[in-house]
């Protein structure tokens, strides 16, 4: 077994995705834990991948953060070596992985040691037992490895079949014929749309009370997504109240109320910087549905909105024109008229000043044989540059 540690980041563009600290913690890895380094991202994964037990194909449709969860499982069995959170390190691994090589053992770990953790009170009375799940070393194909290998394929096989394309219906007729719903969209952003097979897709606000809600740490949630952090109550839809919480972190931590934003033109989820407000409308919405007008200092929706080729801005449209600022619309119109004619005037008295020049010049010369190539050369460019002139106009 080589002193190889993997890690894991989702997105192979580490450079724009992870923040500084995130890269420092990084860093620290490949200085202080005496081993190689191995980085894991989505793409490079499939590099691993072992003949005859191929990485499932539902992996493109899991999270990142459970992207991440697939892949420590399946290389720590397929593989062995370490494997860690892109956390700070400040001690070397080597003496570690010496022990697990001396032992009889399948892994090496630290041990959960926080009654806070929500996943206490499922493992409890063993729950101090349990190895840490952000941090291990482990021996290649061992049976520990293979367990839970096989645990987590059951999981993904139960979601995801081998021929899901093809299967996913009979799931969906299944739930039609005994009266429930199924989620419309198998993603974290749409949590609220549901239906059943062949009726039109439901928008249902659900909620649950938890039992024991006063834990440190909490799971990712995909559909019930924001908690109350008085009343313990979940949600799968945005409340925007400073006592809501948002579960949607890989470490376990709660996000403020505000983290995300609810899209209403396309009643999805949204991260803040995707997103732009719409004053008029008085919601969020994808920046892709929005074009921005200065003349009216603010994003208009795209299909209320039109492109003025006068003042070269997008206005509202004809439907939606009470809500542009004619005040200054027409003020701007009216300086773009203003300069225009300025220009003409300009133009044209330079146009008058350079063919009188011209006249003159020509009248004085007793013919052309007495102007020099030099002269006829200048007459003539000042003649292109009047005509050229003519044509050129403003815009804004």
């Amino acid at each position: 077994m080589e002193n190889n540690i993997f890690v894991f980041w989702a997105d192979p563009d580490i450079n724009s995705t992870m923040s500084e600290n995130r890269k420092k913690c990084y860093q620290s890895l490949i200085e202080n834990s005496g081993c190689n380094i191995t980085l894991i991202n989505k793409n490079n994964f499939f590099d691993y991948e072992v003949p005859g037990s191929e990485i499932h194909k539902g992996f493109k449709y899991l999270s990142d953060v459970h992207k991440s969860d697939y892949a420590r499982g399946y290389l720590m069995y397929h593989h062995g070596g370490g494997y860690t959170d892109i956390k700070q390190c400040d001690f070397s691994w080597t003496e570690y992985f010496d022990q697990l090589k001396n032992s009889d053992a399948d892994f090496i770990s630290y041990a959960e040691r926080r009654e806070q953790d929500c996943s206490y009170y499922l493992a409890k009375p063993n729950y101090f037992n349990i190895g840490g799940n952000g941090m291990f070393i482990f021996k290649k194909q061992t049976v520990t490895g293979k367990a839970w290998r096989d645990g987590v394929e059951e999981i993904m096989d139960r979601i995801y079949t081998t021929c899901d394309e093809d299967l996913s219906f009979y799931f969906k007729q299944w739930a039609t014929q005994n009266g429930y719903l199924y989620k419309s969209e198998q993603n974290w952003y749409n949590t609220q749309q549901f239906e059943q097979v062949g009726q039109k897709k439901q928008t249902i606000k659900l909620e649950l009370k938890l039992k024991n809600s006063t834990f440190r740490y909490y799971p990712y949630m995909d559909t019930f997504k924001f908690q109350d952090s008085e009343t313990g109550y979940l949600y799968n839809y945005l409340i925007d109240h400073p006592r809501m919480r948002t579960l949607c972190s890989s470490e376990g931590n709660r996000y403020e109320h505000n983290y995300l934003r609810s899209d209403g033109v396309d009643n999805v989820l949204r991260h803040q910087g995707d997103c732009n407000w719409v004053d008029y409308m008085g919601f969020y919405t994808h920046c892709n549905n929005v074009q921005w007008s200065d003349i009216n200092d603010q994003y208009i929706l795209c299909n209320h909105v039109k492109h003025d080729n006068v003042i070269n801005d997008y206005i509202f449209n004809e439907e939606f024109d009470r809500f542009n600022n004619k005040e200054r619309i027409d003020f701007r119109k009216k300086e773009i008229e203003e300069y225009n004619q300025q220009r003409k005037d300009r133009l044209k008295a330079k146009e008058s000043g350079s063919v009188s020049d011209i006249i003159s010049r020509l009248t004085t010369a007793q013919s052309v044989a007495d102007l020099s190539p030099e002269d006829i050369a200048e007459l003539y460019g000042q003649l292109r540059n009047v005509n050229t002139e003519q044509t050129d106009s403003f815009s804004w």
